[in-house]
Formats: structure tokens, sequence, C-alpha cells
């Protein structure tokens, strides 16, 4: 029978240090995930290095570990979904592989390299020699990686693939074809699909050298949907002769996705908007390493303004994001590359796309939550004849691997190369015309001025914001020339476009505006993952739930920096009132899905504003008591819908700390728990005060990192001690020690704690 095993322990060190190469002391143990450039130090100078977020980022290493072979399956496989990159690897000292993309997963058959016992396994990483990404990568093995034990004919690795259909009377289909290795005649392959409530369909077929075919019907299925992600689980099981031989397990969906240029995305017959975002892989002071249990948490706080989309720009996320996006209802765009063969993977994309399209797709097909497909992102190329090659053959090596599925690419605002961007807006949208012959929807990047030129040379063409500015639009003849209006104002005026996705969902490390900021601040959330108040009006917009909510307006120079570049930026506001102008109205943004809002203090009604058509954001002038609350009533025919409050805080007095888990699994080093800490006041409303230093100390869990959400602060993620930004510091722990965990937290005289438990 198979076998699985984490490999989670190794022993790191910087350089090359290959066994054969003779002995070397310099080893740190490590668990993976590991990022070896989390906290690499600062640095202004080389080429490109906002680009890293102004860090050391050129670095390579060598992972070592043992691991035994101890059952007598004869093949064994490395799975590996994760490693920046151009790696090396290494079994009982002889080379079985590698990949340049540190994007993609990969699968080893590294069978004639293992013998029983003990072996050795040696992975190098060079990150040294090559272009930077365009956004912080990380570096090191900062994903699963596995050693899978099966026998010699099994059940090949990213081998099945789930096909389902909705019939007419509402049954469903499900094609299920598995790839296998070493099948023999008289073998079969047995499948049950099992529910909520256990076994609802199951049947049998012949199995080959290469593969089997078996097609099931579900009579009434729950369907997968944002609104209920619904997940069947599918078991396989290669029999010969009544025993078991091989064995796998699978998990998907029902559903039906359709694109309409004329009736819009529906899923399950459901009109629905892309209400997205874009998501780099970083998870601010944890690097690239992934850990489920952070993403969850930055999901749902997503999810809870009415996100129900996300594209992972501009590289495949890990496996576990997508299952994550499966169990919460979040739709997918799904995304290979940025920029080809001129960007930073320029000396690998020909040898090796073909490849990467293969592991990429065979991976994520199976996942209901991805509905479309991009093979790339503002290749410089966009507008010339020289496009199409490339393009053609990336959606041609996708639909090889999966035709059920929309494929496209991210489509720059036609700024580059110098030719194209001398057009005029009908050239543009000439060439979109044409583009749009090679795709299946135009994913437009800044593009809403010029939609419906597009749509009238393509009227059968879906169109997507693949990526949005928060607050601004662009003018018609010059797409950086910004005008204030928001642009899902186009996804409701236009049928045809199907929404849209901000850039960005979350702030993120790397692409920064100056030194020594560490990465692009202008998402819906900070690094560390709090909302900040631009989050309510995307709710506004996203949301029928009647909300509202409301934010104080401040000058620029109240603030710290926001290092926000023009476009994405958002007009400063606090979510408190203890900013208030000395003398005269202050300014208050309300945002709200409501047909009107009112603005209420000490019982009286200071002003009423309807709905704006043109926009989900209303601005009130009103005079207020300084110290007191204001109310906000958002209502609907009359009668008073949804309510928020906007208050001043009091001198702080205490901590509030919040942990996203109270148990870890102490055998998973991926299993991460988010300790918020928060400094409130008397009536336990949030501080807004920086500067006081916290301390934090563990017993029983490891420290994985710290951060404040001050970009601009170059302060060590690995060390224990942090000053407050905003009030706020977040903690990442794993468990290390089975039994009770602790964290103590102190900040000047105020002391707080939470125990975690360490299975």
């Amino acid at each position: 029978m198979r076998s699985m095993v984490w490999l989670q322990k190794f022993a790191f060190s910087r350089g090359k240090h290959l066994s054969c190469m003779g002995p070397n002391t310099g080893w740190t143990p490590v668990f993976l995930p590991h990022d070896m450039n989390v906290d690499a130090p600062y640095a202004v100078e080389g080429p490109w290095p906002s680009q890293q977020g102004y860090i050391q980022s050129r670095s390579d290493g060598t992972y070592r570990c043992v691991f035994t072979k101890d059952d007598e399956n004869p093949v064994t496989y490395l799975l590996a979904d994760g490693i920046y990159r151009d790696c090396e690897i290494y079994v009982n000292g002889m080379h079985v592989g590698g990949s340049p993309y540190g994007y993609i997963p990969m699968i080893l058959d590294i069978s004639n390299f293992v013998k029983p016992g003990e072996n050795s396994l040696e992975i190098y990483v060079n990150n040294q020699n090559v272009r930077d990404d365009r956004w912080y990568s990380g570096a090191g093995i900062y994903r699963r990686l596995s050693l899978l034990s099966v026998s010699k004919a099994h059940f090949v690795p990213d081998g099945v693939a789930i096909r389902t259909e909705i019939r007419p009377d509402g049954s469903a289909e499900v094609s299920v074809m598995p790839e296998l290795a070493g099948a023999a005649s008289g073998q079969t392959v047995d499948v049950t699909i099992f529910g909520k409530h256990g076994a609802e369909a199951s049947g049998k077929a012949d199995a080959a050298d290469g593969g089997a075919s078996v097609c099931l019907v579900l009579e009434k299925p729950s369907l997968w949907s944002p609104e209920e992600p619904n997940l069947y689980h599918i078991e396989l099981t290669l029999c010969e002769n009544g025993n078991v031989v091989d064995q796998t397990k699978e998990t998907f969906g029902v559903r039906q996705v359709k694109f309409d240029a004329k009736s819009g995305l529906r899923i399950n017959g459901k009109h629905t908007y892309l209400c997205g975002v874009n998501l780099h892989h970083d998870s601010g002071c944890l690097g690239a390493a992934f850990y489920p249990e952070v993403w969850r948490e930055r999901l749902a706080t997503l999810k809870s303004f009415g996100l129900n989309a996300v594209r992972t720009s501009h590289n495949p996320q890990a496996k576990e994001f997508y299952s994550l996006c499966d169990e919460m209802g979040i739709l997918v765009v799904d995304e290979l590359y940025d920029k080809w063969d001129e960007g930073s993977y320029d000396a690998h994309f020909w040898e090796w796309y073909e490849r990467d399209v293969a592991a990429w797709i065979r991976r994520d097909r199976n996942h209901p939550s991805v509905i479309l497909y991009s093979v790339g992102n503002e290749v410089a190329c966009q507008g010339l004849p020289t496009l199409f090659d490339p393009l053609d053959k990336l959606v041609a090596a996708v639909k090889q691997h999966d035709d059920t599925r929309p494929v496209s690419f991210g489509m720059h605002p036609f700024g580059w190369p110098e030719e194209v961007a001398a057009l005029s807006p009908e050239g543009k949208a000439k060439i979109a015309a044409n583009i749009a012959k090679h795709v299946d929807v135009l994913l437009c990047n800044y593009q809403e001025q010029w939609y419906e030129l597009y749509h009238a040379l393509t009227p059968e063409t879906c169109i997507i914001g693949s990526e949005l500015y928060h607050w601004y639009t662009t003018v018609k003849d010059d797409p950086f020339h910004y005008v204030e209006k928001h642009p899902w104002q186009y996804v409701y005026e236009l049928p045809y476009v199907l929404g849209g996705f901000y850039w960005a969902g979350i702030d993120y490390r790397g692409e920064s505006s100056e030194p020594p900021v560490r990465g692009w601040a202008s998402g819906l959330l900070d690094i560390t993952g709090h909302p900040k108040p631009q989050s309510y009006l995307s709710q506004a917009y996203w949301t029928d739930t009647p909300m509202v909510a409301a934010a104080l307006s401040v000058p620029k120079d109240a603030l710290p920096p926001a290092f926000e570049r023009h476009g994405w930026s958002f007009p400063p506001c606090v979510p408190h009132l203890n900013l208030l102008p000395e003398e005269g109205p202050a300014t208050i943004l309300v945002f709200t899905n409501c047909e009107s809002a009112s603005l209420w203090q000490n019982g009286k009604k200071l002003a009423e504003k309807p709905f704006k058509t043109v926009g989900r954001c209303l601005f009130f002038e009103v005079s207020l008591e300084k110290g007191e609350d204001l109310l906000i009533y958002g209502e609907n025919n009359g009668t008073k819908a949804a309510e928020f409050a906007l208050s001043p805080y009091g001198e702080p007095a205490g901590l509030s700390v919040t942990a996203s888990k109270t148990e870890l699994d102490g055998e998973n080093s991926a299993d991460a728990s988010v300790i918020r800490i928060q400094l409130v006041d008397e009536k336990g409303r949030s501080c807004y005060q920086s500067g006081s230093e916290v301390s934090v100390s563990l017993s029983g869990l490891t420290f994985l990192g710290i951060d404040n959400g001050d970009m601009a602060s170059r302060h060590s993620y690995l060390h224990p001690k942090l000053p407050l930004y905003n009030g706020r510091v977040v903690l990442f722990v794993r468990g290390s020690q089975k039994g009770k965990g602790e964290v103590a937290i102190s900040c000047e005289n105020w002391k707080a704690s939470v125990s975690i438990e360490v299975l």
C-alpha cells in the first residue's frame, strides 16, 4: 500500500555544500516551510533593489535531510510543491532532477536512487545569478515537500482528472479518468464518491497501463458555489483478485460555470459578479513560506467584506491555497507567469513552458474554485505580431490538459512598446479585438475607459477587470491620467464586464516605492492582514446585505507616510475620531449600499444624504463634539437597515489578544496560529498609538515571525520585541512541544497571555 511522508526537518547551510564536496560545519536546523530570505539584510544597491523590498535577495543555500525507506514498495516519488528557484536535487549523492521555475510543482521518480534503510536528500537552491521577480519572491523550500511510496502498479501523482456535467434533469455526470503506471490485465479501478452523508455513487472499470475511465451519476448533487461550497470526496482503488494494490483520494465539486457577454457570468444559473482582488504569494513577515492557517485567516477577512474571487498574480499559489478556496467558496483566476521570455524567467521560458503548464494544470484542474486560467501578465510584446506565437502555444498547452475552462492572459493598458503606446484608443481597441480571437476572455488591467470600444469590435467577448484601482479610473485618451470614478461602476453599467480584481488585496513585500519601504502599500488589508477603511467601500460594492461604515477624512500630513502610488491611492482617512480638526467641520466618509445614510450625535441628526448612483461613498461635512460617538445609519424605504459607530478612543488601558487557533498539530511544522495584539482603552476600543514596545515570550511554541504593519520600518521579523504601530502587533507561532503552550505579552505596565494546546 502507498505511504506518504512529509519531509519537515532539515539542516540548512548558506552556499553550495553537497556531501560530495567535502565536510561543512555551518549547518542550522530548520523546519519546512522555509524562506531563506525572510529576514535578509537591508540593501539599496544592486539591480532592481526595489523589486524585492530593498534586501540582499541574491542568495543560495543547501538543504540536507536523512529519510528512511522502510517499506517494500518499489516506486518512490519526491513531491515538491514549490522550491524557489533553480534547484538541484540529489538523492544519495546522485542528481535526480530540478526545476528553474520556483512556483511550479515537481514530481520526481527517484526509485532508482533510493535504497532500503537510510537515504540522504540534498537540495541546492540557487537564487544568485538571476533577474529578480517584480515582487518579493523569497527563496528556499517554501512549500510542502513529501515522499510518496507506491507499488509497481499505481495511480500516477496528479494523474486523476475529474470532469462534471450537470444534466437537464438536475443530475450530474461525473467522469473520472485516472492515469495509471504499471497496471496489468486483470486489474480493476473501483471508484466511490462520498458526499456529506456517505457514499453516493460507485463504479469500476478495467485497468490498463496508461489509464482507465469511470463514469458515475449523482442523482441529486449538492452543487458547489461561492455561497454554498459543497465538496465531494472520491476514493479510487486499484484492485487485483480482490486485493488492494493502490489507493488514492481526490476532492472535487459539481458546478456549472458559463461566461456570456449578454448575460454575464453564471454559476449554476445564478448571475455572479467576480468581486475580487489580486494576491501575491508572500505572507509579510513570514516571507514566501506557506502556512495554511495564515492564508485561511487572510481569506476569511477578505471574504467578510464580500470577496468571492482572487487572481493568483502572477504565479501559481501553493496547493493548499486552492483547497482553502474550494472550502471557502472563493473563485480563482489561476495565473502561471508574469513576463514570459522577457522577465525574470527569460532564460528558461521556451525550454520549460510545456513542462510548467503540464505540472500546473494537472495539479489544479480538479479544484472547483478554479474557473479560468491565465498564462501571463503584461507581456512586452502585447500589440506586436510576435505576441501570438507564445500566446497560442501556451493556450494550446493548457487545453491539452484541460479544455473545460477558458484561457487568457492579463493585458497591460497598452503603455508599451512605444509604437503601441502612441496609438489612438480606437487603434488599441483593434489590437484588443484581435487578441480576443486567440483567447476566451479579455483580462484587462486598468482599461475601464476602453471597455465600450472593445465591446463594439468584439461583442461576443467577455471582459474582466483583472487589475483595478481602489478609487480612480483613467481617461479615454491617457491611461495614466486619473479621474475619481470608481472602477466598479463599469461592472454594474456594462453587462459584458463580469467583475474586477483590485490591485491589491493585501499589502505585500517588494515592488517598493522608495527606500526604506519594504513593499507595496495599497491593499485592502495591510501587510499583517488587518483591514483598512477602504475595505468597507469594497463591501459596499460587493454585497447586497444592507451595510454602512464610516471613516474620518484627515489631511495627508496628519498621518505617517502611506507610501501609496497615486493611481492606487485612497483618500487619507482613519477609523476613529481622535484626529478631528481644531476648528471647522469634519469630513466623514460614509460607505454604504443603502438608499440613504444619516449621521447622529447625542441623539441629534446632523445630516442625511441619498445614495449616490455614481459611487458608494458619501462625503459629509459636519461639526462634531469631541469625545462623543458618531452614529451612522443606513436606511432603506425610510427604515433603518444598518448602523455603524465611529468613535474616539480613550487612554490606553490594556492589551487585547486573540489567537486564530488555540490547538496546533505538533507533528505538522506548517500548522500555525496568528496571534493579534491590540492596545485598547477601558471600553475595549482599539487605540491607535504607536511607539510603545511589545515584548513576547513563548513556552512550548516556536516563534515564526512578528510585524506591526509599518512598511517603512526595517525591524527584524525574527526578534521578539517590536514597537506598536497604530496600536497593533501580530505574532505567528507553531507548536514545538506537546502539551500546553503559552504566549506571554508585555507592553509598558500591561500584560496579557494566551494558551495554545499542542497536540
